[in-house]
């Protein structure tokens, strides 16, 4: 539960384990209020809260600022020609007809993306900013309806109640000390979508298939950084995210995290500079497990997110999203695709869950 530090209005600063939710129970007495905190601070998602971050508490009886507009993109990652949309139905030719291929939503707001006019045929909802709407809607949408959403609270970590302190450590025993139960736990918060949609089988598998990813690159939780460290130098590629002088980009925590323009977004979305300070990712714990959490949590156009695909499409999309230039499509089940099968299949079992079809890629 998050400490009170004043009365409305005042100021709070965000400590270990705090959320919105709990937040907003301290000062207003009701967690629900939570996207009133979120409006009033530029309408910060629930998982980009840092510890020491300045959050703005409004009086208990001051009305809720404007959520403001949701904007529809183009192309992914929010680029390309933009329009801004506020609450109510949009048919043909009020929107760009099949163009829509990201979304920028306010907290608290809902958008339902329809494949044909008049919000009618298949439909796809959205409840926070989205880089990527899929290969199911990409360029695909006709009309779209934008309404008030009631959001679940981000209460903590899905993950935790599926997966146990006794259960983890029973599956990787020889770990090194580094990858601590608490350092993943914390890390799920920052992202309360994971292990957290669809029925309980579906976030049971969401669980063992992140976890034998993550096994199979570090050595069962071995290993913090890669292993052969004459590539070390050679991660780094001319773009967004420059190289910092003297750092290198090579493998790091669970999903060894690899080249100069994935530790660029990666912190930026997390709010760290790990371009100007790389050996964050194996140093900190939470923050290494976050990395990992970002990459299974973000859409890789033109494929999805590891985390829809596990629930879409089977565990064998989340391979490929992860190495499918090396691991997939050579006619037969590598020796390393292998490897991440037979360890989804153990830690499925362990979790009383059946490994669902579609294993290999």
């Amino acid at each position: 539960m998050a400490r009170k530090q004043g009365n409305p209005p005042t100021t709070h600063t965000v400590e270990a384990g705090d959320t919105l939710f709990d937040i907003a129970q301290a000062y207003y007495g009701d967690g629900n209020q939570w996207p009133k905190i979120s409006a009033a601070n530029g309408n910060i998602q629930p998982q980009s809260l840092q510890i020491g971050q300045q959050l703005q508490i409004l009086a208990v009886d001051s009305p809720s600022p404007n959520t403001g507009n949701v904007v529809v993109y183009d192309d992914s990652q929010y680029r390309g020609a933009s329009q801004a949309l506020g609450i109510g139905k949009y048919d043909w030719g009020q929107i760009k007809n099949d163009s829509i291929s990201s979304l920028k939503i306010p907290v608290g707001m809902k958008v339902t993306l329809y494949s044909d006019t008049h919000f009618s045929g298949t439909n796809k909802t959205f409840t926070a900013d989205t880089p990527y709407v899929g290969d199911d809607f990409n360029d695909r949408t006709s009309s779209i309806i934008i309404e008030s959403g009631t959001l679940p609270p981000p209460t903590g970590s899905a993950f935790a109640g599926i997966v146990s302190r006794q259960t983890f450590e029973a599956l990787f025993p020889n770990r090194d000390g580094f990858y601590s139960y608490g350092g993943l736990v914390a890390a799920t918060q920052k992202y309360p979508s994971f292990c957290n949609e669809g029925s309980d089988e579906q976030r049971k598998r969401e669980a063992a298939a992140f976890l034998a990813n993550i096994a199979h690159e570090t050595g069962d939780l071995r290993y913090i950084e890669e292993q052969n460290t004459a590539n070390w130098p050679h991660y780094c590629q001319v773009g967004t995210y420059p190289c910092a002088p003297g750092k290198t980009y090579h493998g790091r925590g669970p999903i060894q995290l690899s080249w100069n323009y994935n530790y660029g977004a990666c912190g930026a979305a997390l709010g760290i500079d790990l371009l100007n300070n790389p050996d964050l990712v194996a140093r900190d714990s939470s923050i290494s497990f976050a990395t990992a959490l970002w990459f299974w949590m973000t859409p890789q156009p033109p494929k999805s997110s590891c985390h829809d695909a596990i629930r879409n499409s089977g565990f064998g999309m989340t391979i490929n999203i992860i190495n499918g230039g090396l691991e997939c499509g050579k006619g037969q089940v590598t020796p390393q695709a292998q490897s991440r099968i037979q360890r989804y299949e153990q830690y499925t079992r362990q979790l009383g869950v059946t490994p669902g079809g579609n294993l290999s890629c």
